[in-house]
């Protein structure tokens, strides 16, 4: 698609020798050219007939963001029927840590992320990978810092379309793995919720839900959805689906930089194994040459670096579940196979420490799940029999820890159903955390 520059005015004075002369030295790849000019003669508009005349994706530049702000409006009135999008730093403020020595003080990181402009980022991203040549991205010097792999959120694009054979638990592994979180409770930007058939996405970069409704393992509609009226306002063949965030250095994408490729089967068999067991397990899968620790160690700090910038994702129903515990004098802990020291970090950042009388890590055991260890000790530290505990699991490996210690579990599942067998083993598999509650009565 062609730029269309829309204005009910036309390049007069000086402007159209300066729109010729610009033009003429980008076509001759001049690597530099400077326009002059006072406050209010037109020098933005003469751009936008330059940008018109030259017909390709443009990246502008500001030097803050207030001035990137009144490009980016003025470019939108200016191309309409365009992408013109906006990429600046997502931060309301960012207060790094600090220590004063002269008192002693010892002040944390602090943070807070404008979702608004998140969702512009996302959408400037999305925009640029979507092949289109009609892109204007007006920017701060924010567009210069790392935003993770490009290649990798390119290849977590989901693309659908009617009439296409997939199956529903595949797809909603796919939005899964591009960063959509789960929730049939509260559906807000960058999440999905599931009902039967029909899977509703609130796309992390659109004011829009889109709707998949499936037939079987057919997918049998894809239609965008006002998320207030929940009105049809555009029907389609075919879709695309950005992730929802724009760091997507995964595991896999690690492991292809040394060379090896992971199936989703290999890393749902880890989840809920650590140490010398999760080594033990990855070496048999890629070999004794695999190098599981620097591997390992750099997807831990990969992880932890998205966690700290952008919070940890919560399970959909975990806040109203603690708080019906603590209401109902439930006490709770967690066990969990990632490090004490960052589990701790973890529930801290999400507003969760309060809810429990203590947390197991899993350098804090000697083996692993699916060993029952974890659990056990912490039924140790709670002074409670095993089976008068309730353990909650996403894994099949957790699932298994649980039944090797005599000890009640329920699944809320998360990257996998657990299988047949699995389940046998499970007091019951629930969809959110919130539906718990209802087995306690």
């Amino acid at each position: 698609m062609n730029f269309e520059l829309t204005s009910a005015y036309k390049p007069t004075g000086d402007q159209p020798e300066a729109i010729a002369q610009l033009t003429e030295g980008v076509k001759q790849g001049l690597p530099g050219q400077t326009l002059l000019g006072v406050t209010g003669s037109g020098k933005t508009f003469t751009i936008a007939n330059v940008i018109a005349n030259i017909n390709k994706p443009t990246l502008i530049l500001s030097h803050n963001k207030t001035l990137a702000a009144q490009l980016y409006s003025e470019f939108k009135g200016f191309f309409p029927n365009n992408a013109v999008e906006y990429y600046v730093s997502y931060y309301d403020y960012y207060q790094p840590e600090a220590y004063l020595p002269s008192s002693d003080t010892y002040i944390e990181k602090d943070l807070a992320i404008n979702d608004e402009i998140d969702k512009l980022r996302l959408a400037a991203t999305s925009s640029l990978l979507s092949g289109r040549k009609d892109v204007v991205v007006v920017s701060s010097v924010s567009c210069i810092y790392g935003m993770g792999n490009p290649s990798d959120f390119y290849n977590n694009v989901i693309e659908i379309e009617r009439g296409r054979m997939m199956d529903r638990n595949v797809f909603l592994r796919r939005l899964v793995d591009s960063l959509y979180v789960r929730n049939d409770l509260d559906l807000n930007r960058g999440n999905f919720r599931v009902k039967g058939d029909t899977v509703d996405i609130y796309l992390a970069y659109s004011d829009n839900i889109l709707r998949v409704t499936f037939w079987g393992d057919e997918i049998d509609g894809i239609e965008e959805v006002d998320p207030i009226t929940g009105v049809t306002t555009a029907p389609f063949e075919a879709y695309k689906i950005y992730p929802a965030n724009l760091f997507m250095t995964t595991k896999d994408g690690v492991m292809k930089e040394y060379g090896y490729t992971q199936q989703k089967d290999d890393y749902i068999h880890t989840i809920g194994t650590c140490g010398q067991q999760l080594l033990d397990i990855l070496h048999r899968l890629y070999g004794n040459d695999y190098p599981a620790e620097e591997i390992s160690q750099k997807c831990r700090t990969l992880v932890t670096e998205k966690i700290r910038r952008d919070g940890p994702p919560t399970k959909p129903g975990i806040p109203e579940l603690l708080a019906w515990f603590t209401d109902n004098h439930i006490p709770c802990c967690v066990a969990s196979s990632t490090k004490h020291d960052l589990v701790m970090e973890y529930l801290r950042l999400a507003n969760l420490d309060n809810y429990f009388a203590f947390v197991i890590g899993g350098d804090q055991v000697p083996r692993s799940k699916p060993n029952p260890d974890i659990f056990l000790a912490a039924c140790q530290q709670a002074g409670i029999r095993p089976e008068a505990a309730l353990v909650l699991e996403d894994s099949e490996n957790g699932i298994l820890a649980a039944s090797n210690g005599n000890i009640p579990v329920v699944c809320i599942p998360d990257l996998k159903v657990p299988s047949e067998e699995t389940a046998k083993k499970t007091a019951a598999i629930v969809s959110t955390a919130a539906d718990v509650i209802s087995l306690f009565r």
